[in-house]
């Protein structure tokens, strides 16, 4: 189990917006929840669009700042976020070849929200609503 060291000092970043200055806690991300369910290449394709791509996640306090981007009230427990596997399978008896039905595929990452965060694989083609990312102040 990977535990994350919280830092000793609070970073600031000064953010010039339209609206006049604004002081943020400098964490390399800012997170975008969209409502709007799409498979996973169809989420990594507008968060590139729009933002900068799915959800990255690197330490706990980037998890949590994820948990707040979710709305508490979700029909949808899960949500895509930049995780994905390319699985491929195996025979134990080093068996080479397979069968119809029988392919290596891809697994794609989804974070069940709003309250746990746990991880999992889905299937790449369902649906879920996402968060993207992009850089701190954008």
């Amino acid at each position: 189990m990977h535990k994350f060291i919280t830092c000793l000092f609070t970073l600031y970043c000064m953010c010039v917006l339209l609206t006049g200055w604004n002081i943020s806690s400098c964490l390399p991300y800012q997170y975008h929840y969209v409502a709007e369910p799409m498979t996973w290449t169809e989420a990594q394709t507008y968060c590139r669009e729009t933002y900068t791509d799915l959800a990255t996640v690197e330490n706990i306090e980037e998890m949590d700042q994820l948990l707040s981007t979710v709305p508490s009230l979700l029909d949808e427990h899960f949500v895509w976020i930049g995780l994905y596997s390319k699985i491929e399978w195996k025979w134990s008896d080093g068996y080479t070849e397979s069968g119809d039905g029988y392919r290596n595929c891809v697994a794609c990452g989804a974070a069940e929200m709003p309250t746990s965060g746990k991880w999992i694989l889905s299937d790449c083609e369902t649906k879920l609503p996402f968060v993207c990312y992009s850089p701190p102040c954008k």
